[in-house]
């Protein structure tokens, strides 16, 4: 199997299929990416330009 930078994330792609065979349905994985990712971006107030 390849690496794919662009995985599909439609309810019945590989990606969301492989999360729910281990137990985590498909708006459950979608809250945990955007949660995750809010996470990881720092607010904009909080950014230092140099």
């Amino acid at each position: 199997n390849e690496v794919n930078t662009m995985p599909g994330m439609t309810a019945h792609s590989q990606v969301p299929t492989m999360f729910a065979a281990d137990g985590l349905p498909y708006p459950a994985l979608l809250d945990l990416l955007v949660a995750e990712a809010l996470g990881r971006d720092p607010a904009p107030d909080a950014v230092t330009y140099v």
